[in-house]
């Protein structure tokens, strides 16, 4: 048995900022410039909030893991299993296929593209709660941009 996700072959990002939510699930932010959640008590409600589907080694700083690439959007499942004791929660990413076609052979912007373009561009460093009229999730990445999220 592997103990570690490098010894599974896992390719790795850092985690960078950690914002417990004070009902179970924490959310991180990584050096593969998502925001994740992750819940313990339900591994299978555990998902990425925000990031690039795709790994696009020209606009990131960090090595990119294996997300995507930008015409191989994958899909994240999230697994819960035991090392030496301790629970742990595995997200596992496998291919998928996305297109989109419109009426008129025109192609409509997949999820795929919209993530990608609203992700960060570099590591996630800080994230925040926001209460204002309505509850925000700030994240601020190493270039300096700060993203506001509902």
């Amino acid at each position: 048995m592997f103990s570690t996700p490098a010894q599974r072959g896992a390719v790795l990002s850092r985690c960078h900022a950690l914002l417990p939510t004070g009902a179970g699930p924490l959310l991180t932010g990584s050096s593969d410039r998502c925001i994740r959640l992750w819940d313990a008590a339900y591994p299978q409600q555990s998902y990425i909030v925000a990031g690039p589907p795709a790994a696009d080694s020209a606009t990131a700083s960090s090595p990119q893991p294996a997300v995507a690439t930008a015409k191989q959007p994958v899909s994240h499942k999230y697994l819960q299993h035991t090392v030496q004791q301790v629970s742990v929660v595995d997200e596992v990413c496998r291919p998928s296929v996305s297109s989109l076609s419109g009426q008129s052979g025109t192609t409509i912007p997949s999820y795929t593209d919209r993530a990608f373009a609203q992700s960060h561009r570099d590591t996630v460093k800080c994230l925040l709660p926001l209460f204002v009229s309505e509850q925000l999730l700030l994240s601020a990445s190493q270039d300096g941009v700060i993203k506001a999220w509902k």
